[in-house]
């Protein structure tokens, strides 16, 4: 492994050459108190992560770069949101923001994830959503991909998407995998505030990648078909089922069934149409299984 990815490597798994270090050895502490790499928000309440995702490496020169991101930046607007790509090298990340892009509204609270190629062409590509964003829909939010290139992403999205919905509550995208077995990442959107049969069930949109991007509206939707369910979670769950198509995890920590406020998790088998229903029953079911 190269310097700072090795180093990681054994702070976060313990193992050195895949061997475990054991707990009192002096190089395992020493990398338990010591980080390889820091930075700083630069602003009060600025609120900067560092975002974990697939294929990182944005500018195809094989080392994996770091993409985080400040929610709560001020830049041309208050809380617009900046997300920022720190590019790799051979011993640790660059030391200065390589590559920014920012809200471009106030309270947008831009957020950003490495979203693996979603276009196909060898370069990781980043997923940015802006929950406070409003377009068509006061505070629908958005959702924008920008496309990796040898000379870093352009500032310029090559795709966006915006819940057709006011208050909308656009919260997170991620990439999922491959849900239909077509050779080609799929991401997830998640919306809390999605008001379909009842107010505020929170909806999940998945676009299905087509190897050169993703289509203009999803490919599927599904809602928690209960009020106050806050659908708020989507995760990639990996091939849980063995049958070669990944599936996909949903959160919804309001739903009430049994007992009140309970949450709800569902998941959902990838299949050569995408996905189907929920373990727990059709999308639609208002009740556990």
């Amino acid at each position: 492994m190269r310097g700072w990815i090795a180093a990681l490597s054994v702070l976060l798994t313990g193992c050195v050459n895949g061997a475990k270090e054991p707990e009192d050895s002096g190089a395992h502490a020493l990398l338990q108190s010591s980080a390889v790499w820091a930075r700083y928000g630069l602003q009060d309440g600025a609120e900067l992560h560092a975002r974990t995702g697939p294929h990182t490496d944005v500018d195809g020169d094989g080392l994996p770069d770091l993409i985080a991101d400040s929610p709560r930046w001020d830049g041309a607007f208050a809380d617009e949101g900046r997300c920022a790509i720190f590019v790799g090298g051979v011993s640790e990340p660059a030391p200065l923001v390589t590559w920014s892009v920012f809200g471009g509204q106030a309270d947008a609270m831009l957020r950003c994830w490495p979203a693996g190629d979603v276009d196909g062409d060898g370069f990781g590509d980043v997923l940015a959503v802006s929950p406070g964003w409003s377009g068509a829909e006061v505070g629908s939010g958005r959702i924008e991909l920008f496309c990796g290139a040898a000379s870093l992403p352009s500032t310029t999205p090559c795709w966006t998407w915006e819940p057709p919905q006011a208050d909308a509550g656009l919260d997170a995208a991620v990439s999922v995998g491959d849900l239909n077995g077509d050779g080609s990442l799929d991401v997830a959107a998640v919306a809390a505030g999605w008001d379909a049969a009842f107010v505020d069930e929170g909806g999940v949109f998945v676009f299905l990648g087509t190897g050169t991007g993703l289509p203009d509206e999803p490919d599927w939707t599904w809602t928690c078909g209960s009020a106050d369910c806050g659908t708020s979670g989507v995760w990639p769950a990996g091939d849980v089922d063995g049958d070669g198509f990944h599936d996909l995890l949903v959160g919804s920590p309001g739903y009430s069934g049994a007992f009140a406020g309970e949450g709800r998790v569902d998941l959902f088998a990838g299949g050569a149409a995408g996905l189907g229903g929920s373990r727990g029953g059709p999308p639609s079911a208002a009740a556990p299984p």
